[in-house]
């Protein structure tokens, strides 16, 4: 019978996996935050979160530098993840663009090559998870509903477009904080529109988390079997060679005799 690898290293490597995705969506997250003026991330406790997770990704990508054999190609393949854990503002103040620009613009551009760095490691660490179920379509496609849901809801609703994101994501959540609620007909028909998307997508979500890690352990499990059939043949063939040898010496003998 062939045993399945369950080794603790191999389920560690996927929670480790799926840690690494989860961190860098929650900074994504800080980052549009800041970006779309709803929290200052210089500010406790978005500040102390941020720099821990970049610390956690600085110490993952060295010790991943130090592994690879071939430095410079690893530097190239993961470009992203480079330009994720780069301290862009004291880069800035290093070459003297300070005296150009103020440093606000520069928190900006910070902010924004930190939010690229993020998108590309991101696009990188989720690439096989995403790819489980077709979630990335579906994925896209909620976002398309969730984005033209908050624009309708901002329009009808009279309220921001950031109050009309956050009140969507709330909803397709289940959440339901009750802060924002829609009083117009069309409102209210885009709130169905959520509310039937996000039973759907936490089932999918669901689903699609499921399968990826029974989907690894299907693939070790074939891996095995045809380590196993590879090694069943080699050692048919030893043993054809071995008959074959004691025929020859056999004959040998008769000859001799």
């Amino acid at each position: 019978m062939i045993k399945i690898d369950t080794s603790k290293e191999s389920r560690w490597r996927k929670v480790y996996g799926v840690f690494l995705i989860a961190a860098t969506i929650m900074i994504l997250l800080l980052i549009g935050g800041e970006l779309f003026a709803f929290i200052d991330i210089d500010k406790p406790p978005y500040d102390w979160i941020i720099n821990t997770m970049i610390f956690f990704f600085t110490v993952d990508y060295l010790w991943r530098l130090k592994r690879a054999k071939k430095k410079w190609k690893f530097i190239k393949n993961n470009i992203y993840d480079l330009i994720a854990i780069l301290p862009f503002s004291f880069l800035f103040s290093i070459v003297g663009l300070t005296s150009f620009i103020s440093l606000g613009q520069i928190s900006k551009f910070a902010l924004i090559g930190r939010l690229i760095g993020m998108f590309g490691k991101f696009n990188r660490s989720s690439n096989r998870f995403l790819n489980t179920n077709s979630f990335y379509q579906v994925a896209n496609i909620a976002v398309a509903i969730i984005m033209t849901d908050s624009f309708v809801f901002s329009l009808f609703e009279k309220i921001s477009f950031g109050d009309a994101v956050w009140w969507a994501i709330v909803t397709t959540t289940t959440v339901g904080y009750g802060d924002f609620y829609p009083k117009t007909i069309v409102g209210k028909f885009a709130a169905a529109i959520l509310m039937f998307l996000g039973i759907g997508l936490i089932g999918y979500l669901t689903s699609t988390i499921t399968n990826y890690f029974t989907n690894d352990m299907e693939q070790k499990e074939k891996s095995q079997e045809l380590e196993q059939i590879s090694k069943i043949e080699s050692l048919e063939r030893k043993m054809d060679l071995l008959v074959n040898k004691i025929e020859t010496l056999e004959g040998n003998n008769r000859k001799n005799k």
